[in-house]
This record gives C-alpha cells, structure tokens and sequence, in this order.
C-alpha cells in the first residue's frame, strides 16, 4: 500500500500492517524484524503483490523477508486513580513546550487563537477545523458532565470534520481524533470512545486513507505506539514530566503526528478539568 525507507504497509484480508526495521517503533500495526539495519534491504514496489507463507513474506521479484522475529505491540494501558493536581500541572506543561512545528493542530495545546507567521495552509486548515474542533469540545463537556449511561443521548457527529484534515499520511485531523479516543481511554470514558467511533466510522473510506482508518481503529480500541504510550503515561502519572524529553519524543513520531495525537489528548483534559469546576463549583446566594 505505502513504501518507506525504514518500512512499508501491507493490506490482507487480515487487516493492514506494516513491517519495518526496529528503529519505527513498536505499535499495534507494527510488524518488527530482527534486523538491525537502519533501512529496509530490498526495494518495495506499491501496487505488487506478495505471499505470505511459513513465517515469511516472497515478494515479486524474489525477495524473501523472514518474519520469524516479528512482534506486535498492544501495550498495557493504566487506569490509576488520576490526581487533578498533577494532570493540571502536567497540562500546563504542555502549554509552554518549545519546538512546536508549523502545521497541524499544536495549537490546541496552549489553545492559541492564531499564531505568528502562520502559512496560508495551516491558517486554512485552522478556519476549517473550527467549527468541528468547537463542537467536539461540546461533546466532551457534555459527556464529563453527564454519567456514563447517558452518553448515547449525546452528539459525538462533530469529529467527522477532522477526518482527512491537514497534512501526513496519517491526516492532522485522523490523529487529534485518535489523541482524543486514547485520552478518553485513561478517564475510562469508553461509551464516549464507542460513540465517537460510531460517528466517525462510516464515513472514513470516504474522508481519510485506509492506513489512517486503521490506526483510527486501534486508537479506538485504546491501542497506540509506544512511544505515545509513554508519553501518555507520563502526562497522566508523573510529579513533573520532563518537556525537552517529551518534545523530543513528539518529534519522532512522523510529521507531526505526535503533536496532532496530543492536541487532542489536551481538548480531553481542558474538558475534564472544566466538569471539576464546574461540579464542585460553590454558590453562595445574598
């Protein structure tokens, strides 16, 4: 379907993956070889065909990829008992991380209205995306604030305007929504995951790529990379997490993919933190 330097995707009728050198990272979709090589060995044409057989991938022109070693990343989610005190300071973290790129949805991360030199594409894209990006928003402080069995009454059709928006073979737009599935995953808010799904999922042959959707899929299921994961777990769990590190980590998933994925995970905070002032909020009348 897709061919890199350091991998390439295959559709079967078992789903799609990718199998690549060590070096991308383990993740849900990941098939790593036991190769120690920084590229792929062999050229990989799009559009050929290949067999699968006996632990091994034949490729056209003759070329055989042992798959013996290869492994599959699902990860082990968390769902400790999250302290507010914390999150919020870990939030407030994010708002001032150095190096953010130019493109995408970085922005969502210490909420900017705009930005200085902006290109003409991510100001479009943000014009765009607003009216999505503010109706999710709805959804989210709707949904904190109601409990769980009320979640099927509640409009999760606003994530669909994210599908297929911006720039990366994984669109912008694909991977805040899967920053927002995942972040929900660690509030345990799963019926409101299963309901964006519901909205986002017929739609996605049509407004995103198949490699996209896939990933979407296992965001849904609360499946990410590793490097994500950590980088979750940190947000979620850490006294204090380390902002040149996690900048660092960012940077290597794809384009801008991680900073994409967090600005979703962001919108989930700033909408949970939001439900605890407004639950706890006292009124004293005159």
């Amino acid at each position: 379907m897709a061919a890199f330097e350091r991998s390439f995707y295959m559709k079967t009728t078992g789903g799609i993956f990718c199998v690549g050198v060590p070096e991308i990272g383990c993740g849900p979709l990941n098939a790593l070889l036991g190769s120690e090589q920084h590229c792929l060995p062999f050229k990989v044409t799009v559009g050929k065909y290949v067999r699968i057989s006996n632990q091994k991938i034949l490729l056209d022109d003759g070329q055989v990829i042992d798959a013996n070693q290869a492994s599959i990343y699902h990860g082990d989610v968390s769902f400790t008992t999250l302290a507010p005190q914390i999150l919020e300071r870990n939030r407030n973290t994010l708002k001032t991380l150095r190096g953010m790129p130019e493109d995408g949805f970085f922005w969502l991360l210490g909420n900017h209205t705009s930005c200085k030199n902006e290109s003409a594409v991510q100001s479009a894209l943000r014009k765009t995306t607003s009216p999505s990006l503010n109706g999710l928003l709805d959804y989210l402080y709707t949904g904190f604030a109601h409990s769980r069995r009320d979640s099927d009454n509640h409009d999760a059709s606003a994530a669909v305007g994210l599908l297929g928006a911006g720039p990366g073979l994984t669109p912008a737009g694909d991977d805040a929504i899967a920053g927002v599935m995942l972040a929900l995953l660690r509030f345990q808010r799963a019926d409101l995951v299963k309901a964006i799904w519901k909205a986002i999922e017929s739609s996605l042959p049509v407004l995103t790529n198949e490699i996209s959707a896939a990933h979407l899929e296992q965001a849904a299921e609360g499946f990410c990379s590793e490097s994500m994961n950590e980088v979750l777990d940190q947000i979620f769990q850490a006294e204090e997490i380390e902002a040149a590190t996690l900048v660092t980590a960012l940077n290597g998933m794809g384009c801008t993919s991680g900073w994409d994925t967090l600005g979703g995970v962001a919108m989930v905070i700033d909408a949970w933190q939001y439900s605890l002032n407004t639950t706890h909020r006292t009124v004293i009348t005159c």
